[in-house]
């Protein structure tokens, strides 16, 4: 059966993809690829949605979360096996099954095929919500899902390949061929060690933050490809120093962000966010693409977006009328679910812990990705909060439980995005209302309308007339669970998702906001808007009062 597939393959390539220097051909029971580059050396993230069925299942909510929980533990499965393959079977009502299926290429390692699956998990909402059966191909792995058993159940994995026969020849030729390849992979083992140790000493010590899969550029690549940093190339200007439009030698377009000496990310800033981001793969995140450490210099290079950032559109009168009610709820979806892939289905468990309007940037296609990753921590195991001493973060998008007593989680998250979503309906900053004599955060004023069943008067005038009513008002009340004082009470980042996608799902009642810490303002005492919002990198906060 493999065998007709690929021969029907081979037969029909050359048709369907003629003159083409790359191509693959995707068949229910084999898949061929050709390229005119060794693609075998990296991972390729890129995905083919191919939804199975046009039928829709009565109970979506349940379904996608039977469905996940199964593909993830597929994905771990098919990572640990050798032939990186992996079925399973799970109930979904007492009445029917999902039945699923992941693959990877074998030649990939374990991480990498983990790190595809998961990629391709976090896709399920885009390609096939909703849908009894689906499936999402990509370069190096796939997926298939459902409510039919697609796949062989007899299907065996021998640890081992027999030959038909043993005889003293084929003996001799497999010994032959073993001692041939173990000489290869040992002088291969010595060719990579050389050239990682002639890495680490050129770029000394410092250069431990670079990870094996990610490419260090040359300062003066950088350098010629931003105009030695002119200001006509300059984006704009981060917290912790200038973001530049380079154009690469290959012509790709970057963005370099360029930590400046005196900034207040340092080194352990800089190792931990090229630690965390290059290990890091979903649609909704920014991607590094590279990084440089050379000359004092500490350079990170990422894809760009033309769009630059959610705060440049959203607080800026001219642009916001680009920001219409749909595009605006494409990107709380989108930082929403970039948030559940940090959280749940990485790999890796991520407090993003400075998640703001100029923390997301915007694609062509107006895909919000979660960026800046210099003040993220990384959660191990079972580990579920923790204490800092050091509090770090932005004014007005800190959980009170983090800017009080420096205790943070995922929770923490949730509250920060809370926030950013009341500002992406208001079309205001949070750190910019005064309320009775008191700075307080946007929260205190979408409670306060909440309460008196004014929730949309907090819409921004641009799109109050284009919005539906019932939607709008839905998100202010997940906005506002989100911004609730006890972290217990607020929801999690996938049920957050799970609210903005269901019409029908009940929600419960909100309680009162976390108080905004700030200072005590004596005139006017009336409601009225700044424009302040400040990123810190350690906050001492003294005379606090609560509301």
């Amino acid at each position: 059966m493999c065998k007709k597939c690929i021969d029907r393959c081979t037969r029909e390539i050359s048709t369907l993809c003629p003159r083409r220097r790359v191509a693959s051909a995707w068949y229910d029971k084999c898949r061929l690829r050709y390229s005119d580059h060794n693609f075998s050396s990296t991972v390729d993230y890129s995905n083919k949605y191919v939804s199975g069925s046009n039928e829709y299942i009565t109970d979506p909510d349940r379904f996608y979360m039977k469905l996940v929980q199964m593909m993830n533990e597929l994905a771990s499965a098919a990572a640990s096996d050798p032939s990186r393959f992996a079925t399973k079977a799970v109930d979904v009502n007492g009445t029917s099954k999902i039945f699923g299926l992941v693959q990877c290429t074998p030649t990939l390692s374990r991480g990498n095929c983990y790190r595809c699956l998961q990629q391709q998990i976090s896709e399920l909402r885009v390609c096939c919500d909703g849908k009894v059966g689906g499936r999402i191909l990509g370069g190096d792995c796939n997926l298939r899902h459902e409510l039919y058993q697609f796949y062989d159940s007899r299907r065996t994995l021998p640890s081992t390949i027999s030959a038909p026969s043993r005889t003293k020849g084929w003996r001799i030729k497999a010994t032959i061929l073993a001692v041939t390849i173990s000489l290869l992979t040992a002088f291969a083992i010595i060719c990579m060690l050389g050239y990682a140790l002639y890495w680490w000493k050129r770029l000394g010590k410092d250069n431990q933050a670079n990870s094996s899969e990610l490419p260090v550029i040359d300062l003066q690549i950088i350098q010629t490809a931003t105009n030695n940093f002119s200001d006509a190339n300059k984006l704009g200007q981060g917290g912790f120093g200038p973001v530049y439009k380079g154009t690469l030698p290959d012509g790709k377009i970057v963005a370099v962000k360029r930590l400046g000496r005196n900034s207040g990310q340092g080194m352990e800033e800089f190792k931990n966010e090229v630690k965390l981001i290059v290990k890091l793969q979903h649609r909704n995140l920014v991607r590094l693409w590279g990084c440089c450490l050379e000359k004092d210099e500490k350079l990170l290079v990422y894809e760009y977006m033309p769009n630059t950032s959610l705060d440049a559109l959203l607080f800026d009168p001219a642009k916001r009328g680009e920001l219409g009610w749909q595009r605006r709820l494409h990107i709380i979806n989108g930082i929403a679910r970039g948030l559940v892939y940090l959280h749940e289905d990485s790999r890796l468990r991520i407090i993003h812990r400075d998640l703001k309007a100029s923390n997301v940037l915007l694609d062509h296609e107006m895909n919000a990705k979660i960026s800046d990753f210099g003040l993220a921590r990384i959660f191990g195991g079972d580990e579920t909060e923790a204490n800092t001493s050091r509090v770090v973060g932005t004014y007005g998008y800190m959980a009170p439980e983090y800017a009080m007593a420096g205790l943070f989680s995922v929770k923490s998250d949730v509250y920060s995005f809370g926030v950013l979503l009341l500002e992406i309906l208001s079309g205001k900053r949070t750190s910019s209302c005064y309320f009775s004599g008191h700075l307080s955060g946007l929260h205190t004023l979408a409670w306060s309308l909440w309460s008196e069943d004014r929730g949309l008067e907090l819409l921004d005038p641009v799109i109050a007339e284009s919005c539906s009513p019932v939607e709008a008002s839905r998100c202010i009340h997940i906005g506002l669970l989100c911004v609730q004082e006890d972290p217990a009470d607020r929801p999690t980042m996938s049920t957050v998702v799970l609210m903005l996608g269901s019409e029908t799902m009940s929600l419960p009642n909100p309680r009162q906001p976390g108080f905004c810490a700030g200072k005590v303002i004596p005139e006017p005492h009336r409601l009225s808007w700044a424009s302040a919002a400040y990123s810190v990198n350690e906050v001492t906060i003294s005379d606090v009062e609560p509301r």
